[in-house]
């Protein structure tokens, strides 16, 4: 089994080849392209430690006063691509459906399950969306969430109030 971790730069293996501990991919991620497999990562390093070994071999200079700078970085840019690819999901979604009145043809649309399938990171971004083009995100908050804060008879208005509400409570919007 191959698992990513933390953007693809690591990957622990278990092949029963080379390779049966933390190793190195080298064509993820350019920071890793020339680190040879003689400098392979321990189990033992946590996953910062070892972004921080592999940092300090190919930036020049890197330490670890402006390594955190470094980590901040790849998860900002993790969140610009997420938000960017929820939008896109969510754009092509209001297109395909914005006609239907069924609301089973919306929530079953390819584009939203899609957008589920991002996980819970994208609740703040559905929240928002909520908040600024009020649709059905309700089975997609609810499948993320495990949370229904909606009351049994609430309209859609209603829904949209407990779902912003319930958001603004957790601290997501």
């Amino acid at each position: 089994m191959v698992s990513t971790l933390e953007k693809g730069i690591l990957l622990k293996s278990s092949w029963n080849q080379e390779v049966d501990d933390w190793g190195v991919l080298p064509s993820v991620h350019p920071l890793t392209k020339s680190i040879p497999r003689s400098q392979k990562l321990k189990k033992t390093e946590s996953i910062k430690e070892s972004l921080y070994t592999i940092a300090s071999r190919q930036i020049l200079p890197i330490d670890k006063s402006n390594f955190q700078t470094f980590l901040d970085d790849l998860k900002l840019r993790e969140k610009f691509k997420l938000r960017e690819k929820f939008e896109k999901l969510a754009n092509d979604w209001y297109e395909e459906t914005c006609g239907f009145s069924s609301i089973t043809k919306k929530i079953t649309n390819f584009n939203y399950l899609k957008i589920i399938a991002l996980g819970q990171a994208v609740v703040p971004l559905i929240l928002h969306s909520l908040a600024q083009r009020p649709d059905h995100w309700f089975v997609a908050l609810k499948a993320l969430t495990d949370q229904d804060p909606m009351k049994p008879g609430d309209d859609f208005e209603q829904a949209v109030e407990a779902w912003l509400n319930w958001g603004k409570k957790e601290g997501l919007i």
